[in-house]
């Protein structure tokens, strides 16, 4: 089923490509000049690919997203079991979680950067705040639903709390942690590139501001290519992951 998929989707990556090479020269009113042709952008991609500091900046962007998302997954897997299973801790947190989870991770730049200052750590805590929110809601449904659906079921059978946690709860809410993580790491994702354009002296956001600076746009727009890749890889290896560890739910959820 999989293998047919790929002929529509290369096929509606070319009409794509067609409509780029007409509207540009025919709709767009700055031409070429300020949005390149696709032939362009294929340059500019092949000169990018040859330049170590490209790489440098993609190893630097996905280190930080890795990072990010590594503490997001910590603290947001912990909390949020928690809280689908205990009503006190939802009861305390659950306020809180309300009232930052509406803010977007850029409205924190200014404060990331007093913090923290230009570089690393706070482009990490950027993506970390991003990736949280999903995972700990994720996770706290997840936990919720199995403890409300299967939970009685288990206490009927005579298992303890214990027991019920590490053989109902546990693997119930695990289809929903990974559900979790993947749309937490795409947000991740996104956000370090932004976060980069504005608090962060390299990776792949520094390189796309850096070349909008010379008028590469042909750079711009293949860097923007490579950003989307890069996060289709990162998606499919944890969709990768969930079907391997939750099979029975993976290919309904995913």
């Amino acid at each position: 089923m999989a293998p047919m998929r790929w002929p529509r989707r290369t096929l509606l990556v070319l009409i794509l490509l067609a409509v780029w090479q007409w509207v540009v020269p025919h709709i767009v009113t700055t031409g070429p000049a300020f949005f390149p042709l696709p032939a362009d952008v294929a340059d500019g991609f092949t000169s990018l690919l040859g330049s170590a500091r490209f790489w440098r900046s993609v190893v630097t962007s996905v280190g930080r997203v890795l990072a990010g998302f590594t503490v997001a997954t910590a603290i947001g897997v912990v909390l949020g079991i928690a809280i689908g299973v205990a009503p006190r801790v939802e009861a305390f947190v659950d306020l809180t979680i309300e009232m930052l989870r509406p803010l977007p991770a850029m409205a924190w730049i200014p404060i990331a950067i007093l913090w923290f200052g230009v570089g690393d750590v706070s482009s990490v805590f950027l993506v970390a705040l991003g990736a949280f929110f999903p995972i700990v809601l994720n996770a706290a449904a997840g936990a919720r639903t199995t403890a409300r659906d299967y939970g009685k079921a288990a206490l009927t059978s005579g298992a303890g709390p214990w027991l019920r946690f590490r053989r109902v709860t546990l693997p119930g809410a695990l289809p929903w942690v990974l559900l979790g993580c993947r749309v937490g790491l795409g947000v991740g994702w996104m956000v370090i590139v932004s976060a980069e354009m504005v608090g962060a002296q390299s990776g792949l956001g520094f390189l796309i501001m850096e070349a909008r600076s010379f008028a590469r746009i042909d750079w711009v727009v293949a860097c923007m290519i490579v950003i989307g890749l890069i996060g289709i890889g990162l998606d499919s290896t944890l969709e990768r992951v969930q079907r391997r560890a939750a099979p029975w739910w993976g290919r309904v959820a995913a």
